[in-house]
């Protein structure tokens, strides 16, 4: 099952109590969008998602904000 939702910029969405998705820019056809969520969470594009399952997660930052490959 989907949930399709519509946002403006700046609007957010809550994913159970500790996950926020935040529209933070829309211009042309891309969006931006920041994730707000545990550093336990692992958090990937869709594309990589197989070829990080099979490798060390190497992307995992102990700084504050993450950079998302």
């Amino acid at each position: 099952m989907m949930l399709v939702l519509s946002r403006k910029e700046n609007e957010r969405i809550q994913i159970g109590d500790e996950i926020v998705l935040t529209i933070t820019a829309i211009k042309g056809n891309r969006v931006s969008v920041g994730i707000e969520a545990p550093y336990d969470v692992a958090i990937r594009r869709g594309e990589l998602h197989a070829r990080a399952a099979s490798t060390h997660d190497p992307g995992r930052s102990k700084s504050r904000q993450r950079q998302v490959a």
